[in-house]
């Protein structure tokens, strides 16, 4: 074996330290990409649905009550007196509507006739509510129309406006209790004062929140001058599919949130620039890069100190410890590296011979009385054969015991040969033996022994007229059972095939 020089082990000592550092710094890289994403993700989904919920189904539901408490107070007598121009509750229920909600710019109610009153007064020509984009075709009760952006024939409430503009109508067809209709009411959603809302709202990673129509304009901005004017990519439309979600758009270079209505067909979208993203996201990075460069420094002054001082404190540190004066000695690395690996042996011998029987090579009483115990602790099932050789004291009294110690090693080596190595075989005292079988498969162990004593039964000795066979008693240990009760048990069938003949196995 290559014995490395101290720069070599120092080497690889900082090198293998310096592995968990390089795992460490790994995970945490993509777990700081991964959570940097997901809390953006997170946090702008958060931000779109909150947003939504304020500036889209909060009106709505607002305008809403509006409809329905109308439509519930309404009957055509109050619509008829209303456009004829006599005294009604609408007179000053319409101005009130108007005039306490941010939400509309112009009412106008009509009637099956297509007769209409506008509020506040806008005079017409060749206006019919019927014709309107906003005029709903159901006959559904209680359904709230919104319409598509369209051009409106009105101008805006301050009537400073002399062109022509765009405009969003939320409308209601009016039903009698006898679910006759009665009329119409449709309300021009004031788009501005709506969106104001927006203004209170800072989005984060300083992204712009917007709401627009399926058309692709824009209908709810912080920026009043988009309204209606300007239009998202066709591509962002197309790609809220879903209720909500988010995408990537890498013409635009910007990272898109929204959220999906039905009724009105709106979509929130919440929209963040890549360069914003990444400037508020990188400082968590650069943080992980300074760490990890300091680290990196330190993880070379170490090197360096190693380098110049390791060899002189471990030499030092086993002088000590094996009571070697450093004044008067000198010890290296590769010294030390030879004296432990001598000292390993040593232990390894040490182990072996405490565990093995000196003349025959198997494991002694000792290391089956750890098995065992082992074995019984953990409720393993096993089988125990305890194996006495016949007459053989008479074998000793006869060729002596030269030959008796020559019978039980090659009984033992027989043993070996049979036996693989996963069933242990042990030297249980004098010519005792015994064979411990871990399993279930009790026939198979049976055969294993039955193939021992056939070999020894057969085998021709050097010595006239010697014969050897011995005779064998299985027992099972359980989990009910302990050490001494399957010992008991084993050496019972051993007695049994002595006073029976011996040559023999007793099992089960």
């Amino acid at each position: 074996m290559t014995i490395f020089s101290t720069n070599k082990m120092i080497a690889c000592l900082f090198f293998i330290l310096l592995i968990p550092f390089i795992v460490v710094c790994t995970y945490t890289w993509f777990y700081i990409e991964f959570s940097s994403k997901h809390e953006f993700q997170t946090t702008i989904s958060r931000f779109t649905a909150n947003a939504s919920k304020a500036n889209i189904e909060t009106p709505v539901n607002k305008i809403k009550q509006i409809f329905r408490s109308l439509s519930s107070n309404l009957d055509e007598a109050d619509i008829e007196k209303y456009l004829a121009g006599q005294p009604t509750d609408l007179d000053t229920v319409i101005p009130a509507i108007t005039d306490s909600t941010v939400f509309f710019s112009h009412i106008i109610i009509s009637n099956p006739a297509d007769k209409y009153k506008i509020y506040p007064n806008v005079a017409l020509t060749s206006f019919s509510p019927r014709s309107r984009p906003w005029y709903p075709m159901t006959a559904t009760k209680d359904f709230i129309s919104y319409s598509d952006p369209y051009t409106s024939m009105l101008s805006d409430i301050s009537g400073t406006s002399k062109s022509k503009k765009k405009s969003i109508t939320a409308s209601m067809n009016l039903f009698n209790k006898h679910s006759d209709f009665i009329g119409n009411i449709a309300f021009d959603l004031d788009l501005k004062s709506i969106s104001s809302t927006i203004n209170n709202k800072t989005s984060p990673y300083n992204g712009k929140f917007l709401i627009v129509a399926t058309s692709g304009e824009v209908v709810l901005s912080e920026n009043k001058i988009e309204i209606l004017r300007k239009k998202v990519p066709q591509s962002w439309i197309e790609q809220a599919s879903n209720v909500e979600g988010n995408f990537h758009d890498s013409q635009e270079k910007v990272f898109v949130f929204y959220k999906t209505y039905m009724n009105p067909d709106w979509i929130a979208f919440t929209v963040v620039n890549e360069s914003d993203y990444k400037n508020i996201s990188s400082s968590a990075m650069q943080t992980f890069w300074i760490v990890t460069l300091c680290c990196l420094v330190f993880y070379m002054v170490m090197v360096v100190l190693a380098k110049l001082y390791m060899e002189q404190i471990i030499s030092r540190l086993y002088m000590s410890i094996n009571g070697i004066d450093p004044k008067k000695e000198k010890i290296t690395i590769s010294a030390i590296y030879e004296n432990i690996r001598e000292s390993k042996k040593n232990l390894e011998k040490a182990v072996h011979d405490s565990t093995t029987d000196g003349l025959t090579q198997i494991f002694n009483r000792r290391k089956f009385d750890i098995d065992t115990h082992s074995l019984a602790s953990s409720k393993h099932t096993f089988f125990l054969a305890m194996i006495d050789i016949d007459n053989f004291k008479k074998i000793n009294d006869t060729y002596g015991h030269d030959t008796g110690d020559i019978v039980l090693k090659t009984v033992s080596k027989m043993g070996r040969q049979v036996i693989d190595s996963e069933h242990n075989i042990y030297r249980f005292g004098g010519e005792e033996l015994c064979v411990i079988y871990v399993g279930e498969d009790y026939d198979y162990f049976y055969q294993l022994i039955a193939t021992w004593l056939k070999m020894v039964s057969i085998r021709e000795w050097r010595e006239p007229d010697l014969q050897v066979t011995f005779s064998a008693g299985i027992a099972k240990f359980t989990a009910r059972d302990t050490v001494e009760q399957i010992l008991k048990h084993a050496d019972e069938k051993l007695y049994q095939a002595k006073s029976t003949g011996k040559n023999r196995i007793i099992g089960l």
